[in-house]
């Protein structure tokens, strides 16, 4: 491009120069402008509120801990159960690979021991009668000590 310039004669150095000029002082201006603008720090902040009234949160509770140990290591109805937490809690405290009947010392990463131990206790869960998953299962006094919401008690 350049050589074109230098060897398309003096009228298109000319014409490129006084571009180049043009595009030097459009670039200066435009510079300068925003960095005063930037030094002035101006702010503009619209804010409008549309406050409605308050709609009481839905919750929803998700226990990794569907049954109470205390009912589980207690009662024969829970025997496998407890033994497949109990071997569970050997596995990780211990690493020992000992007794392990659920296969949940495989892995070496914890998060699929854990992961594998969930699934196994939810597939002993199933085998359950909904009376013992009951029995050995929260209630919502077990979960909920005290609601309030906006400064108001819940009822329930």
């Amino acid at each position: 491009c350049v050589g074109r310039i230098v060897d398309g004669g003096r009228v298109i150095a000319v014409i490129f120069t006084l571009i180049l000029i043009a595009m030097t002082v459009a670039f200066v201006y435009t510079a300068t402008n925003c960095i005063i603008k930037y030094a002035k720090f101006p702010s503009s902040t619209d804010l409008a509120l549309d406050i409605q009234e308050l709609k009481f949160p839905r919750i929803s509770f998700c226990s990794e801990n569907p049954l109470k140990r205390s009912i589980v290591d207690s009662d024969p109805a829970f025997a496998e159960i407890s033994q497949m937490l109990a071997e569970f809690e050997t596995v990780e405290t211990s690493n020992s690979t000992a007794s392990d009947s659920y296969g949940i010392s495989k892995s070496a990463a914890k998060l699929h021991r854990m992961r594998r131990a969930q699934v196994t206790l939810r597939l002993l869960m199933a085998q359950l009668s909904e009376a013992d998953r009951r029995r050995a299962g929260y209630n919502y006094v077990d979960l909920v000590t005290e609601c309030s919401f906006a400064g108001e008690t819940c009822s329930s």
